[in-house]
């Protein structure tokens, strides 16, 4: 970019939509959101705080649950060609953690 060249507005689409503590339902949800996310021509995509594995009252993010589904939404970054912070919780060594993960188009 030049200086003193404005940037160009970059579309986002923001997924405001039910999570659940179960892995499954909520990648269908993130499905949607890619889809949307292609039609609106937006660059990025956001989904909210522990919006894959949703909140688990306590229970433990299985990593060898979490990490297919986290796969997947990789995938549909590229698909969709959209720049993915999706919200999540990971496991280390017995402790939970909550995560926004940047994933490149």
């Amino acid at each position: 970019k030049e200086a003193g060249r404005p940037q160009r507005p970059q579309r986002i689409t923001l997924a405001q939509v039910l999570t659940k503590g179960d892995i499954a339902f909520n990648l269908a949800k993130a499905e949607t959101v890619f889809a949307q996310a292609g039609k609106d021509r937006a660059k990025w995509v956001l989904f909210p705080e522990l919006f894959l594995t949703g909140t688990h009252n306590g229970d433990r993010y299985r990593q060898s649950d979490v990490a297919p589904a986290f796969a997947r939404m990789e995938a549909w970054c590229r698909q969709y060609r959209v720049i993915g912070l999706i919200g999540t919780g990971w496991n280390d060594q017995g402790k939970n953690y909550n995560q926004v993960r940047v994933v490149d188009a």
